[in-house]
């Protein structure tokens, strides 16, 4: 009996964090190639930007991980902006953007070099 009323605790804990984890509701990359500068600008709403905010950043370019950034808390309650410094990418080239929230939830984007 005790053993069904752990699992029942813990089956409820795990569906409130569920609840109130998400990934950013809007990632936004703009990459300048004649600078190599790459510019994320990211949309994750919360209550508190230092309990609940995205933790992880990860750059891949051209399905290659060349960046990957811990943070430990978001700009704002409203999300925040990082920047990047990429001299090996050119016209043509993939960049992938990996956003990833500590309380659950991932978003990516992929944009072309152009």
């Amino acid at each position: 009996m005790k053993l069904n009323k752990l699992f029942a605790i813990l089956i409820m804990l795990s569906t409130i964090a569920v609840i109130f984890a998400h990934p950013a509701s809007d990632v936004k990359p703009t990459f300048d190639l004649s600078k190599g500068s790459l510019v994320i600008t990211y949309d994750h709403k919360v209550k508190d930007g230092g309990e609940h905010f995205i933790f992880d950043v990860k750059i891949l370019l051209n399905k290659k991980e060349i960046i990957n950034q811990k943070m430990g808390k978001q700009d704002s309650i409203a999300g925040g902006t990082v920047y990047y410094k990429i001299v090996d990418a050119k016209v043509g080239d993939k960049i992938t953007v990996v956003t990833d929230c500590n309380k659950g939830g991932k978003k990516s984007i992929v944009i072309d070099v152009k």
